[in-house]
């Protein structure tokens, strides 16, 4: 089963960025150079920033997400420079880009990764350069997968790919931040109910597998009654200035 998307806080971004740039008096100057760290994807949202007139480029390390977003830009003829890269050591120079952002990307790294990634992130945007990314909450419901470090989360996905989904309190979060001028904060709590509620108990116990999850196998079936009621999926986005 694949869940739904909602691509809906980089729009947030983007009306920030116009807002800034509008009330702003001290970094009018900003160009127009952006980069997306984690931009493959059948509905990659670097398209939005193409669409609005920015120099867009994007990185992302699967070759098959670059191909999905490659096909998308094609056929929507947007020119935007994409590249293989792993966001944890970015391929450009320091102070390159205006704008830099993930997007639910760095929930696939462990916890010491997400700082390399911020690090990198940093580093290539240039002075006054407004940054967006986001972190995954612990009160997300369920959480999949099997804990190996606190709250870090390994599961299969897309058959026998092994991958790490990272949770945070939100304090801990902003011990990320610390390099940066927080300007704004959004936090967001996603319900799948509709999705949810078409899912069977047949496809709920398909799910599971003892081998990545700190649930037993009865656990897992009697959480499929709360479902409805507990489900929810919570990020906590950040645009920052460096």
């Amino acid at each position: 089963m694949k869940k739904p998307v909602y691509r809906s806080p980089v729009y947030t971004y983007l009306q920030f960025i116009n807002q800034y740039e509008r009330y702003s008096k001290t970094d009018a100057n900003l160009g127009r150079k952006i980069l997306d760290c984690g931009a493959g994807g059948q509905t990659p949202p670097l398209g939005l920033f193409c669409e609005h007139g920015y120099d867009t480029w994007g990185i992302d390390i699967s070759d098959e997400q670059l191909n999905a977003a490659s096909k998308f830009f094609t056929e929507h003829n947007m020119k935007v420079n994409l590249s293989k890269g792993d966001m944890r050591e970015i391929p450009f120079d320091d102070e390159t880009f205006d704008f830099v952002y993930e997007f639910y990307a760095m929930v696939h790294l462990s916890k010491s990764d997400h700082q390399k990634s911020i690090e990198e992130m940093r580093r290539v945007a240039k002075p006054g350069a407004l940054l967006f990314l986001g972190f995954a909450l612990h009160d997300t419901w369920p959480i999949e997968g099997e804990e190996r470090e606190t709250n870090e989360f390994w599961l299969f996905e897309h058959g026998d790919e092994e991958v790490v989904h990272s949770f945070f309190e939100e304090d801990e979060a902003e011990g990320y931040l610390t390099d940066f001028e927080i300007l704004y904060k959004d936090k967001r709590t996603m319900y799948h109910r509709f999705w949810y509620a078409q899912t069977s108990l047949k496809e709920w116990m398909e799910q599971y597998a003892d081998n990545w999850t700190n649930y037993t196998k009865v656990e897992w079936e009697r959480m499929y009654d709360e479902r409805l009621s507990k489900q929810r999926y919570t990020h906590v986005f950040y645009v920052l200035k460096k």
